[in-house]
């Protein structure tokens, strides 16, 4: 479905009547490249034979989970999703307030706009002022269009690349500061 190209907009054109020189120009597109190393959660261990091994062994490749605080009670989640294929990573935050997945990302373009898209599942609404963040090259996002429950929702944030960027902001990060919250 067009909905599931995370495309902005849609543009639709009949075949009948695209002209010789419209079809040169339709075969330039090519879809924008995903920044985020690993955006399926694959591991560097055979996940089918990691059923022994703990969360530490069970990171997807690529990826950190963060250390937390002094309490350390955030839970981390790497699962397959309904009876699929389909891997997710989700976190509980704890008293710590501190869980976050992240991964490196590569450079990019100084001052360009870039679309971070991606589907979140939100347990419940007790929390309601409960909601995700990412940061992005070090600029954090609140994902606060996030209301559907037991559900995943697409949700998208624009980012504009920074003039300078330094080492350290170099990543991506989910992050859930809210104590009890599954996301």
């Amino acid at each position: 479905a067009a909905s599931d190209s995370g495309a902005a907009r849609l543009l639709v054109y009949n075949y009948a009547q695209i002209k010789p020189d419209q079809w040169e120009r339709l075969s330039l597109f090519s879809p924008t490249e995903n920044l985020i190393p690993n955006p399926t959660f694959d591991f560097a261990v055979d996940s089918q034979s990691a059923g022994d091994l703990g969360l530490a062994d069970r990171i997807p490749f690529g990826w950190l989970a963060g250390e937390g605080g002094i309490i350390r009670d955030t839970r981390f989640q790497v699962r397959y999703l309904d009876d699929t294929e389909v891997m997710s990573i989700g976190i509980t935050a704890g008293k710590d307030r501190m869980g976050s997945w992240s991964t490196a990302l590569p450079e990019c373009d100084p001052d360009e706009q870039y679309r971070f898209t991606a589907e979140f599942y939100r347990e419940d609404r007790q929390d309601s002022g409960a909601y995700p963040e990412v940061s992005i090259w070090g600029k954090k996002n609140r994902l606060n269009t996030h209301r559907m429950i037991g559900d995943f929702q697409k949700l998208y944030v624009d980012v504009e690349c920074p003039s300078a960027l330094d080492e350290q902001m170099k990543r991506f990060m989910f992050i859930n500061h809210s104590s009890g919250n599954t996301f």
